[in-house]
């Protein structure tokens, strides 16, 4: 019995070597240029480089964190309304940056009242 995860390359490698003589050329062809283009795709290993928005968010989560800092736990509206950066921008658009904030360990929420508040890490 096979223990070993079987993967799109491995059942395309398993293909090719498996298909007999009378096999088209084309159809091999295509099994091998698949292959070689999975094991492209497995040697990235999904690492992507961040959009310019992620890097514009993340710049503006530092903003939130030295705003923070300086004036204690606020909520996303609050933010909204007194930090310069932030001002008329958009309930989701605000959110989004706060939880940038959060994945990189910048700031983290807190309920109280069902109402969200951010506070910078302690650290």
């Amino acid at each position: 019995m096979n223990t070993s995860k079987t993967t799109y390359k491995t059942s395309v490698d398993y293909a090719i070597a498996n298909l007999g003589e009378n096999t088209p050329a084309d159809v091999m062809e295509k099994l091998k240029a698949l292959s070689v283009q999975l094991e492209k795709k497995s040697a990235a290993g999904g690492e992507r480089k961040p959009t310019k928005e992620q890097e514009a968010n993340l710049g503006l989560a530092h903003v939130l964190a030295d705003y923070l800092r300086e004036n204690g736990a606020q909520t996303c509206a609050q933010l909204r309304q007194v930090v310069p950066e932030f001002v008329g921008m958009t309930p989701q658009k605000m959110t989004g940056i706060c939880k940038t904030g959060e994945r990189a360990g910048l700031v983290t929420s807190y309920e109280v009242k069902r109402q969200t508040y951010w506070k910078v890490v302690e650290g």
